[in-house]
This record gives C-alpha cells, structure tokens and sequence, in this order.
C-alpha cells in the first residue's frame, strides 16, 4: 500500500514505466492532490486537498527571515488541508497520540518560541527574524568537520561513494 500526498511521482520521479510498476503492482494505493494527475488516475481512493486558500497556516520563505500569516477564505466541505488529513488517518489507527487535537493546537506549538499564539499571530500578520549572513565564517557549515566536503566521510560510512558522480540517468540515449 502507498499514501502519496501532494505530489506526482508518476510524472516527477525518473523512469516513469518503473514507478507506474509499482503502483500497479499495489494491492492499495491512496492519492491526496488538488488535481486528478496520472498518478491520482492510478489510486483506488483520491482524496481532495485543500488549496492554500482553504486553511490557516504559517508560511515562511525561503527568501526572507519572515512568518507570514496564511489565512482561510473559503472552505469546501470535502476538500481538507494535508495536516487535517494525516490526523484524521492517524485518529484512526494507533498513531493519534503523535497528533493534535487540531491544526490550531499545531500552529500554536510552532509559534511558541516566538511567545505568541496564531490568533495574535493572526493580528499581527507577520514575524520577521534577523538576517545572518555568512554565518558559516564564526560558524563553519553543518558538516562534521564544519568546512565544505567534497570528498565526504560521512558517506563512506554509510556505504556510499565519498566522491560526487555524475549517473546517466537510465532513460537517456546514452545510457
């Protein structure tokens, strides 16, 4: 059985007759999309996901040091946020007590450290952090010795080639 949820693999992962294998090769294959992409086409149950428009989040990107309020305005009834999903399945299995009784209980969690809760997140729409550029000169990277690896011990150890390689990938005439 398989749970894909916002993404594609169909379409997205190499060798597409390979991925389209193994889902046919499911006994039980579980889509959660906004869309009916070939991957959904394939599963025995869709589930609809709500679009960012249909739920409260935080949003923080990747670009500036800023949590922005993501707020609902509108709400159908049988499109629900991923998060709302996960914890429904997860009510109904064993695994609800990693879960919260609600997304809000979720958001406030994340907003903690910041000492605010998401309804006065909600108000104040925006938390902005400082910005640290060139951290790594006071700090190094986050590799074991703190530089840049090239040649990486880490993945000698766990059985990998130190050593980046380039792979043709297998769909290509040349491989």
């Amino acid at each position: 059985m398989a749970y894909v949820q916002g993404a594609n693999p169909l379409l997205t992962y190499p060798n597409a007759n390979e991925v389209y294998k193994i889902f046919m090769g499911l006994e039980f294959l579980v889509v959660a999309d906004l869309f009916m992409t070939p991957t959904a086409a394939l599963a025995d149950i869709v589930l609809p996901s709500a679009s960012y428009l249909e739920f409260d989040n935080i949003v923080n990107p990747p670009y500036h040091p800023i949590a922005q309020v993501q707020q609902k305005v509108a709400e159908l009834d049988e499109c629900w946020s991923d998060y709302r999903i996960l914890n429904k399945l997860a009510k109904k299995t064993a695994m609800s007590e990693y879960f919260w009784d609600n997304e809000r209980d979720f958001l406030d969690l994340i907003l903690r450290p910041a000492g605010i809760s998401f309804n006065d997140f909600r108000k104040q729409g925006s938390l902005t952090g400082e910005r640290e550029f060139y951290h790594y000169k006071e700090k190094g990277f986050n590799t074991p010795s703190g530089k840049v690896e090239i040649f990486s011990n880490q993945l000698l150890k766990w059985g990998f080639d130190p050593l980046p390689i380039y792979h043709e990938p297998c769909e290509t005439p040349y491989s």
